[in-house]
């Protein structure tokens, strides 16, 4: 016979077995989570939830946020008292307030043929726009250096699309990006970007030198691990399994060469084994792969472009891999220029060095910046054409990924029969979001 302790447990038990309908709460922010209740009567708290349907707050006023729509044409009713009239007429209504000319003349103050609610008149309009967006970018670029930035995917319809990105310095030394097209392609091939892209111009973020200085030391290091380190990496290891009580073998037994059968096979110590066949392995595997990513000649691109770096007084500046680096720019640097640019740059690392107005620069584009500013890229203009030239050089950007996905708002599920042209034109006229 049980004590009065276990009656009194069995009774608490019970207790909170019971379902009471009032515990329930609809607000998802104040309901208790589904594993507080009793096992016993979770079925019922889920079939309560289900009948009391969709939580729906009254006399809450929900925080507004900007979101890009494109620009929705349609509404669901376009006459003068709508208030669904889509955010073509909005936008014409909003700006008519701000601008009294353009109140004159829209609208009501229209004639009747001109009231811009026909869709061809709409997309016109965009078309001009998107027009008048492209060669104000162009006109922005001037005679600058530019470097375009391409990258490729499907929209909503399933149809491979290549946006197209400038990168370049402004007047004022500033890196500015822009997004300038989106253009469909048959495949997402090299060749077919290239014809894409030659058919686009007919018609119409860490900094380099750190970025440069990294891939550079990445390679010393690998290349020194693979060498020197081999010890140092196996006494560690060793000690992590000691003690994780993982069993370490000892590296003079032998095993087996992998993928050799055990008639006749090959044996090696377990010393070779992780060091020649897997230590080794890896790393020259990862050489490898960072040697295809960066070539010789990319990788003596990247040196001289580390000699701009401004730390510590310009530490690393140096006047052969500069002058080097201009040569590697053939097309931009002639022979006559090369002689000219090193007394340019042993003028110019003089008197930034001297000159305190440049002590709160932090990377290569606050100096491109400062150097306009003092009118050092008229005093210095081969030197200053090296920096413009590193600078639009991409490293990292996410540029590309945003205009994706604008790409996706405008053209979604519902609008997937949009037109390539006018997918293109009212990306243009979208309003720049953080390229700069």
């Amino acid at each position: 016979m049980g004590s009065s302790s276990d009656v009194s447990t069995v009774a608490q038990k019970k207790r909170r077995a019971e379902f009471d309908p009032s515990d329930i709460i609809a607000d998802p922010g104040l309901q208790k989570p589904i594993e507080e209740y009793d096992t016993g009567i979770r079925d019922q708290v889920r079939r309560e939830y289900l009948l009391m349907g969709p939580c729906q707050p009254v006399g809450h006023t929900f925080p507004r946020k900007q979101q890009g729509k494109g620009l929705a044409f349609r509404g669901h009713d376009k006459s003068s008292s709508s208030t669904n009239k889509g955010n073509f007429l909005e936008m014409l209504n909003w700006y008519r307030t701000k601008v009294e000319n353009v109140g004159h003349v829209i609208n009501e103050n229209a004639p009747g043929n001109n009231q811009m609610t026909s869709p061809q008149i709409q997309k016109e309009l965009v078309r001009a726009c998107a027009e008048e967006t492209t060669r104000a970018i162009i006109n922005e670029i001037g005679d600058s250096y530019f470097s375009i930035l391409l990258d490729k995917s499907r929209d909503k319809s399933v149809k491979e699309q290549m946006a197209v990105i400038v990168r370049f310095v402004n007047k004022q030394g500033q890196v500015i990006e822009r997004f300038l097209a989106v253009e469909h392609v048959a495949d997402t091939s090299t060749p077919s970007l290239k014809i894409a892209l030659d058919g686009l111009f007919d018609q119409k973020d860490q900094n380099i030198v750190n970025a440069m200085g990294l891939i550079v030391t990445v390679k010393e290091l690998m290349q020194d691990l693979r060498e020197n380190k081999w010890g140092t990496v196996l006494e560690e290891v060793r000690s992590f399994c000691v003690e994780m009580s993982v069993s370490v073998p000892n590296m003079e037994d032998s095993i087996l060469i992998r993928g050799r059968s055990r008639c006749g096979g090959q044996l090696v110590t377990y010393y070779h084994h992780y060091h020649a066949e897997i230590f080794i392995a890896v790393i020259d595997l990862l050489t490898t792969e960072m040697n295809n990513r960066f070539s010789e000649t990319s990788t003596k691109l990247l040196r001289c472009i580390a000699c701009l770096d401004l730390r510590n007084s310009f530490s690393k500046f140096d006047h052969g891999m500069l002058v080097r680096l201009a040569q590697l720019y053939s097309d931009d640097f002639s022979t006559s220029d090369h002689l000219i640019l090193k007394e340019q740059l042993r003028i110019y690392i003089h008197n930034v060095r001297r000159n305190s107005d440049f002590s709160s620069c932090h990377d290569l584009a606050s100096l491109a910046v400062k150097m306009v500013q003092f009118d050092k890229h008229l005093t210095y203009p081969l030197v200053y054409r090296l920096i413009e030239l590193a600078l639009i050089l991409p490293v990292a950007t996410a540029i590309v990924e945003r205009a994706f996905s604008a790409m996706n708002i405008i053209k979604k599920d519902l609008r997937n029969k949009i037109s390539d042209e006018w997918l293109n034109n009212m990306m243009d006229s979208a309003p720049p979001r953080n390229h700069e």
